[in-house]
């Protein structure tokens, strides 16, 4: 398709190089979305559309995402959309829900990418752990508590990341789990041996397989103020006010909700900074999982 319009245009233009701005025409295409990947109709058929300014495309398709991905490409303005047979102008916005399933998908392919790689690379142990705070407090825990093998002999990693914005995303549990299914299917593309590393609320049973394990992080009866994530290995007393913060909810009856919730990252770094063995103590169990881990059998 693309070839004949550039065939056209290098037999209309006398110069020698070839301006595709300048080729004028009308192309009709019939089922433009045929046999075509999604990423191919959503992403890369509009942009190279837009590459003929000049030229009309009429194009018959069945694909929402292919009108996603021109709205996205050329703006409400344009594009018309013509549902047929009834021949009435309809909306890209009808078919938002398939963009966003997209979108999920190429983050998770994106997600499943990135444990592969990072399975590649290098030969020490990695272990992965649910929420951002969880490997620093650990690699502090290690320290304090005289634990040098765990920090030379494995890499502790948070499963997420971060967006442009700043906000964590593929992160959890659901990372974890999405980690596991990659490994399962891919043992053959990972050099290092990999633990996943569960919080204590996970209910995750322990799992051993060449190459990767799974195990849930101990739950520290003492503290029944936060009974699930890292923060439950603190002692009590370093929950403190100072690290809530508190969030008002107004209703239209009237009603005032307030939600307190625990500034996590500004507690992990002043519990890291200052925290004392003592406090840490609870966290010898947790270390105790990563040194089990290290002594397993590798394969072969």
């Amino acid at each position: 398709m693309f070839g004949s319009l550039l065939r056209y245009g290098d037999l209309s233009q006398n110069s020698s190089a070839l301006d595709l701005s300048s080729i004028i025409g009308i192309c009709l295409i019939d089922e433009i979305d045929a046999h075509m990947h999604v990423e191919l109709q959503y992403r890369i058929i509009p942009k190279l559309i837009k590459l003929f300014p000049k030229v009309q495309f009429i194009l018959t398709n069945h694909s929402p995402l292919f009108v996603l991905g021109m709205e996205k490409a050329f703006g409400d303005e344009g594009i018309q959309v013509i549902d047929m047979p009834s021949g009435v102008p309809v909306g890209a916005e009808a078919y938002a829900e398939f963009g966003h399933a997209l979108e999920a998908l190429a983050a998770s392919h994106a997600f499943t990418e990135r444990v592969i790689s990072e399975g590649r690379r290098g030969s020490k142990p990695i272990v992965y752990v649910e929420g951002e705070t969880d490997a620093p407090y650990l690699r502090r825990a290690a320290e304090l508590l005289d634990k040098p093998n765990i920090l030379t002999n494995c890499d502790i990693e948070w499963i997420g990341s971060k967006d442009e914005n700043g906000q964590g995303f593929h992160t959890g549990k659901d990372a974890l789990k999405h980690t596991l299914s990659v490994l399962k299917a891919n043992p053959d593309l990972i050099n290092r041996r990999v633990l996943l590393l569960y919080d204590n609320d996970s209910k995750t049973p322990d799992q051993d397989y060449d190459g990767f394990s799974v195990r849930t992080l101990p739950i520290n009866d003492k503290n029944t103020i936060v009974t699930a994530g890292i923060e439950n290995l603190l002692p009590e007393e370093c929950l403190t006010s100072d690290f809530y913060q508190t969030r008002e909810t107004k209703k239209a009856n009237g009603d005032v909700t307030l939600t307190k919730t625990i500034r996590k990252a500004d507690l992990c770094s002043e519990v890291c900074r200052n925290g004392s063995v003592t406090q840490f103590a609870a966290f010898t169990s947790a270390l105790e999982i990563i040194e089990n881990f290290l002594k397993l059998p590798t394969e072969g």
